[in-house]
């Protein structure tokens, strides 16, 4: 399938590993980009912690109350909100 970006899950030692094939070098860097921001904010070291936290805000629907509840989450726990 052209264009397509294949994703493979496989389970390794209780976890799971996920590979993306077809990335293009520039959707590379956006990817590497987001997930040195994500790493950063939520204060780790681990691209899955980040990866997971991209994934969930995305779901939120940026700021639904619904989402925050299905994550088990509440409006002031979303990391994108900042108190001034």
């Amino acid at each position: 399938m052209k264009g397509k970006v294949d994703v493979r899950i496989t389970q390794r030692d209780g976890k799971a590993r996920l590979r993306f094939y077809g990335i293009n070098p520039d959707q590379l860097e956006i990817i590497r980009l987001a997930l040195e921001k994500a790493r950063q904010e939520l204060d780790t070291a681990f691209d899955s912690v980040a990866f997971e936290a991209i994934c969930g805000y995305f779901l939120m629907d940026h700021g639904s109350a619904n989402a925050f509840k299905q994550f088990g989450m509440t409006e002031s726990e979303d990391p994108s909100i900042t108190s001034t």
